[in-house]
């Protein structure tokens, strides 16, 4: 441009070190700048909307559906505000604000496996106590915790709080609406006066022996893990409990 005049808007899009002392300003002019200055406004709405989209969820027991929707909506518009050209004290403030929720889902995905796990054993506890007052010592037993390290040990924990003679089987399934397959979490515990006949770590490998899942552990406490197809998932699930049920009728355990 011969005049500044002739720039119309002005957008600075970014600022760099290019050596010490010296810093590099990259910016448009006229219609680019006002594309870049459009682009920032759709997305100051887009991430309002975001905003708007965790404060609900909050205010309710979102499922795990939902929060790994909003999560993922939440990546995609981070990943979509860093290709833009836009302002960038702008693009600075939308990123921080976008930081932001991504920790408020977090915590929001975070409470709601806390949530389903109190669930769950309250479920098992009631379950085993029931066994455990009909004279059963051994359970099998599916629990709906995922994959989740920490959910699984709890499950285990409280189980063997409820009926510490209990030898136990817990399986848990990991679904996942985007994936054509499903992910099994075997876990097996065994008190040490009945290891002479029942061993956690032959047990787990016969539940995941037709499925080919694979498991390691010793005769007191063992776990496994094995993939399965999505479709007809719940069939092959009875499996794994009959042939775990069959392992301890073979022993000779009730």
């Amino acid at each position: 441009i011969s005049n500044t005049r002739e720039a119309g808007a002005f957008v600075i899009l970014e600022e760099t070190a290019v050596a010490k002392g010296i810093r590099r300003i990259s910016a448009v002019t006229g219609e680019d700048a006002l594309r870049a200055m459009q682009q920032a406004s759709s997305l100051e709405r887009e991430a309002a909307g975001i905003e708007d989209a965790v404060k609900t969820m909050k205010a309710k027991e979102g499922s795990d559906g939902e929060l790994a929707a909003l999560d993922e909506n939440v990546l995609a518009f981070r990943q979509k505000l860093e290709t833009l050209s836009v302002s960038q004290v702008t693009k600075n403030r939308i990123r921080g604000q976008v930081e932001a929720l991504q920790k408020e889902v977090s915590v929001l995905k975070n409470q709601a496996i806390v949530k389903k796990v109190d669930r769950v054993v309250k479920v098992a506890r009631e379950e085993v106590r029931s066994l455990y007052a009909a004279g059963k010592r051994t359970a099998v037993l599916q629990v709906n915790v995922g994959s989740d390290a920490k959910a699984i040990k709890r499950v285990l924990e409280d189980i063997k709080k409820e009926a510490p003679e209990l030898s136990f089987l817990i399986v848990s399934e990991e679904l996942d609406a985007s994936l054509s397959t499903n992910k099994l979490t075997v876990s097996a515990v065994v008190p040490e006066a009945f290891q002479n006949s029942i061993k956690a770590n032959d047990w787990i490998n016969v539940a995941l022996k037709a499925v080919g899942g694979k498991g390691g552990g010793k005769a007191g406490l063992a776990q496994g893990s094995a993939v399965i197809p999505a479709e007809g998932s719940e069939g092959v699930m009875k499996g794994i409990l009959g042939d775990a049920e069959k392992y301890v009728l073979q022993v000779h355990v009730h």
